[in-house]
């Protein structure tokens, strides 16, 4: 039986294919030959379709190689060739001969069935360049190793995760245009940290963004070492700048309360805005949380009338996710308003409609304190606080997580019980 580019010699198939004229000059042989090491022709058919990718490797010339950079140039030329590619390292001392000859065996093996070969063949066997990647392309790496991390976003909440990593990628490619992170030093991330201490000294920036833009490349470089380089160090590991204690978002105080709701009376704002700032008074949600809800995430009608804060068509998740998911009760007004809007927030509902409602309840907002939304959050915890609800009550009607061991066991609690514990926090009659 005759299969092509396949022969028998004493039992064993092997491998032959004739080199065309044109390349021919470039070989010690006018034929390409390999035992395949097997009787089995199912096996042997396995290897001819590995062999005949790398015969037409090595049909491939340099010239197609041009334009690559020196350490992929050679890389790709000892692939064809069939040996992996090993720059050599001159930095260790002493040089054992022994130990560098096992290391250019492959490749001048490889060499030798070589009639007429090319510089870059030379080249690739005596592992001349040695490998180099700088943050953009790190980030490139980052990027296709974290897919996960993006899954549940959507294009622009990717962007919006994504951009300030590119940022800081590019901050630092400012700092320090030619660069290789495979050789960074410690002393060098640390001059990236004075060049930001410079920064925030002069006002530009915080001491926070500074750290932050630390941090993500720390983590740039974590991952890439991690899968690719596991033998180097991070030479932004314990690099950071002193911060001041972080300032917290204030609460509301109740005569801040008045005063907005006297301010929602007065407004000619849509109605639309008006109840999303009414049911985060009342529940300490967010305008993201609010705005994406559908039909079946609002249960008027239910024993225990309330709001489901979870992943519907809107969204895959609700920020991270876990806890975040929860059932709110509605209280008082939270419950009159969000009756008028019993299958959402039309004219919020879309991929950036947070950000739209949060910019316009801080408007109105701003006409009775200078505080901003999220301090009805603050407000919702202190009150709860202040009226001693158990902590764990607390997690479930905010959406934190729950620590210690009783997190892992049982439902949760009912809508009854957080719907009791937050009317008493609120001073209402559920």
């Amino acid at each position: 039986m005759n299969v092509k580019y396949l022969f028998v010699r004493n039992g064993t198939y092997y491998y032959r294919r004739v080199f065309p004229a044109p390349v021919r000059e470039r070989y010690s042989t006018g034929a390409y030959v390999v035992s395949l090491g097997t009787q089995s022709l199912e096996i042997a058919l396995i290897h001819r379709a590995e062999h005949n990718r790398k015969f037409e490797a090595l049909l491939e010339g340099d010239n197609e190689l041009n334009l690559s950079p020196a350490f992929e140039k050679l890389t790709a030329v000892a692939s064809r060739l069939d040996f992996a590619y090993r720059p050599i390292d001159f930095s260790v001392k002493p040089i054992d001969p022994r130990a560098l000859f096992e290391e250019l065996l492959p490749g001048l093996e490889a060499l030798v069935k070589l009639a007429n070969p090319s510089k870059y063949e030379i080249a690739a066997v005596a592992g001349i360049a040695k490998q180099t990647l700088t943050f953009a392309a790190a980030f490139e790496i980052y990027s296709d190793l974290s897919k996960d991390r993006w899954m549940s976003y959507s294009t622009r909440e990717r962007d919006k995760k994504v951009r300030p990593i590119e940022e800081a990628v590019a901050d630092f490619m400012m700092f320090m245009p030619v660069h290789d992170v495979l050789t960074l030093t410690k002393k060098e991330a640390y001059r990236y940290r004075d060049r930001l201490i410079a920064q925030v000294t002069s006002g530009i920036i915080k001491p926070e963004t500074a750290n932050r833009k630390i941090m993500r490349l720390r983590s740039i470089l974590s991952r890439v070492f991690e899968v690719h380089h596991p033998n180097l160090s991070n030479p932004f590991v314990g690099v950071k700048i002193a911060e001041l204690e972080p300032s917290k978002r204030p609460p509301f105080s109740e005569d801040e309360i008045e005063a907005i709701r006297q301010v929602l009376n007065s407004s000619d704002a849509n109605d639309e805005i008006k109840a999303i700032i009414q049911i985060a008074m009342h529940t300490g949600a967010t305008p993201k949380e609010l705005v994406l809800m559908e039909k079946e995430d609002i249960c008027l009608a239910d024993p225990v009338p309330h709001i489901r804060i979870r992943p519907n068509v809107n969204r895959t998740k609700v920020k991270s996710g876990g806890a975040r998911h929860r059932d709110v009760p509605l209280l008082c007004d939270a419950l009159t308003w969000m009756a008028r809007f019993p299958e959402g927030f039309p004219r919020y509902k879309r991929d950036n409609g947070g950000e739209a409602a949060s910019a316009a309840a801080n408007k109105l907002i701003k006409r009775a304190t200078n505080k901003t939304f999220y301090s009805f959050r603050h407000r919702i915890k202190d009150l709860m606080r202040d009226a001693m609800v158990a902590d764990s009550i607390q997690d479930s009607i905010m959406g934190h997580t729950e620590r210690g061991m009783s997190a892992r066991y049982g439902k949760g609690y009912t809508l009854t019980v957080k719907r009791d514990e937050l009317a008493r926090a609120l001073n209402l009659t559920p």
